[in-house]
């Protein structure tokens, strides 16, 4: 995220990434300084296995709470893990 000179509040980063999924466009905070996005998202194992064969890369945080919210195992309370699928 970056910070508009006399703007208080943080703005997303460009776009330079592009989602595999839906091929929209986003920003993967991997490498940022501050946490990416996905971290707040909990995925269940079995989700993180089958996203890991289906994919390449990192998907956008819509595509990868969608997922979760459609998976069986994913519930309140489930098992914790990153949102990014090649972690």
């Amino acid at each position: 995220m970056s910070t508009a000179p006399g703007a208080g509040a943080p703005r997303p980063a460009a776009p330079t990434d592009r989602c595999p999924r839906c091929d929209g466009g986003f920003h993967c905070g991997v490498n940022d300084p501050t946490p990416c996005p996905c971290s707040t998202l909990s995925l269940p194992p079995a989700l993180q296995a089958q996203l890991r064969q289906r994919y390449t890369g990192c998907l956008c945080v819509a595509c990868l709470a969608a997922l979760a919210a459609a998976h069986p195992a994913a519930s309140p309370g489930s098992a914790t893990g990153t949102g990014r699928p090649g972690a």
